[in-house]
């Protein structure tokens, strides 16, 4: 088996045992019980808007999209993005390094539909630069509130602490790239060119790029366009900031499912703790990692331990397997 398929597996069922740790250990038998029976009696309008609003997410992602290929100079329709998007996501479950496996499927699939390989490089990686923006804005909220109000002394702040510094640097290369593309093109051209005379697999890989390498170029030269217009620009950050948003509302659906109210300071303190430290784990996909830091996350809050897990476990619910079946329909149409 490949290194890097053995590595996925390895860590995927890490992150499982950690969830079962929790659960065994942290939560208890009975604790667990008492979620099970809790589960058939949560709020079905409340579930519904949790689902409501998966869609919502999925659809501002679109939205987000369409406006980044606009500034490329490429319409694409919102219902095809939809679908690349859908069917990407999937991929990135299953597939080892699952982001990087999520933009090669979204490149491919876009390829197919005719739009240049360069064009969807450069759109995805001006996606999630703009989505961690966005989340960081969200985190530095967070910081703020947990100084402030005071919700739950004692708190632990120090992952939102590295996540905002990690934000700030991609922000701040991010920002000085798109303000000179011709460095962006120099730098990697010469990366490319470099990958290409290395024996192999990899400078195969290289050798193929360097050839398709006026397709990124164009690309990346469109980003100046798109950095002297400042509505477009806006339009592309209020909706990135439009899919965070849909995440946080998706989780106060969840705790709203279990009769049971929070202020929106902490619901996204505990939204932002609970994502940043299952993304510090490096686990593929947050498997278990994420379920058991929105539940800690949520308990700090000062929400019942019982409780925040049913959110927790709803909102995964909704977040990850209603995604992958929907990724699963979606391959209809690719």
């Amino acid at each position: 088996m490949p290194i890097k398929k053995l590595t996925f597996w390895l860590m995927t069922a890490a992150g499982a045992g950690i969830l079962a740790w929790w659960l065994l250990t942290r939560t208890g038998t009975d604790q667990i019980r008492v979620i099970l029976r809790l589960l058939p009696d949560l709020s079905r309008p409340w579930i519904a808007a949790s689902v409501m609003l998966q869609a919502v997410f999925f659809s501002w992602q679109s939205v987000l999209f369409k406006g980044i290929f606009k500034a490329l100079g490429f319409n694409v329709s919102i219902q095809r993005l939809l679908t690349i998007t859908l069917v990407s996501r999937l991929i990135g479950y299953v597939v080892p390094l699952g982001t990087a496996a999520a933009m090669a499927a979204f490149i491919a699939i876009a390829k197919r539909d005719g739009l240049p390989v360069g064009a969807s490089t450069v759109a995805n990686t001006l996606f999630h630069l703009i989505n961690y923006v966005s989340f960081g804005l969200f985190v530095a909220y967070s910081l703020a509130f947990l100084k402030y109000a005071r919700v739950t002394p004692g708190t632990s702040a120090i992952p939102l602490t590295i996540m905002l510094a990690i934000v700030i640097t991609v922000a701040t290369a991010g920002s000085m790239a798109f303000r000179n593309p011709l460095a962006i093109v120099s730098a990697c051209r010469k990366a490319i060119a470099a990958a290409a005379r290395i024996p192999g697999r990899i400078g195969q890989a290289g050798a193929s790029a360097l050839h398709n390498f006026s397709s990124l170029e164009a690309a990346i030269l469109r980003l100046r366009s798109l950095s002297i217009d400042p509505g477009s620009l806006a339009g592309i950050m209020a909706s990135s900031s439009a899919i965070t948003f849909a995440e946080v509302l998706l989780l106060y659906s969840a705790v709203r499912a279990t009769g049971t109210w929070i202020s929106f300071g902490a619901l996204t303190a505990a939204f932002t703790t609970g994502t940043v430290a299952a993304r510090l784990t490096f686990i593929p996909n947050g498997t278990g990692v994420y379920i058991v830091s929105l539940w800690a996350a949520l308990a700090q809050m000062g929400v019942d331990s019982t409780t925040a897990g049913t959110a927790a476990l709803v909102y995964r619910a909704v977040t990850f397997w209603l995604p992958a079946v929907s990724g699963l329909f979606a391959l209809r149409y690719v």
